[in-house]
């Protein structure tokens, strides 16, 4: 997805076949960039703390933020992706979208209707209990948000679990549920996501280093 002064421009081909039409509309341009980590950087492993930064992809990020700002954007804790890509130069966005600290910008402040961090804590103690009977599950509660990865389990596990989940979760209306490959994420409720927190960093990009086209 590219956004420049044009609008959003999105295409359904590679990047290498793009790429000649790519680079002749932004030919002359700034760029500011927007990387999420799995499946982007590292492959999606079947365990989160599986995941690895390749030598190579470091390298590849260095090159990168010493032209452009460079934000990393995941659903994983700020600090956790952070310790993964160790490159201090680089942007942060951690839990969807809403975990966002640093110096070099102002705060995020907390939306109007936005759950407590002591309610995630008390969630993640519900959905530890919920489904402490399964085994090759891995619960995650981090900052603000709420994973829960079974990649390992069997076909009638997993089935069983996404309904102790979905019966648990549906009745509160303080979080939403997300479901993608073997996980579910269970963020506040309210209007923020990966989308709304890159052009948040955006416009703070635009103000320190001036207009530039937007690539996530």
């Amino acid at each position: 997805v590219v956004s420049d002064s044009n609008g959003t421009w999105e295409h359904p081909q590679s990047l290498r076949e793009l790429w000649p039409e790519l680079a002749q509309r932004l030919a002359g341009q700034k760029f500011h960039l927007f990387l999420d980590f799995d499946g982007t950087l590292t492959p999606v492993r079947r365990r989160p703390d599986l995941a690895s930064l390749s030598p190579e992809m470091s390298s590849r990020l260095v090159d990168l933020a010493s032209h452009m700002p460079l934000a990393i954007v995941s659903g994983r804790d700020r600090n956790d992706v952070a310790s993964l890509v160790g490159l201090g130069n680089l942007f942060y966005a951690g839990c969807h979208g809403f975990d966002i600290e640093d110096s070099r910008l102002p705060c995020l402040p907390l939306l109007d209707g936005q759950c407590s961090r002591d309610e995630i804590i008390d969630l993640g103690s519900s959905v530890a209990e919920a489904i402490s009977g399964f085994c090759n599950v891995v619960l995650k509660v981090k900052q603000w948000a709420i994973a829960v990865h079974y990649r390992s389990a069997s076909p009638k596990e997993a089935g069983a679990l996404e309904t102790i989940l979905m019966d648990l979760l549906r009745p509160l209306s303080q979080f939403q549920i997300s479901q993608g490959d073997r996980v579910v994420e269970i963020t506040p409720n309210v209007p923020w996501n990966k989308g709304e927190a890159v052009l948040w960093l955006g416009k703070q990009f635009e103000n320190q280093y001036g207009r530039g086209v937007a690539i996530y």
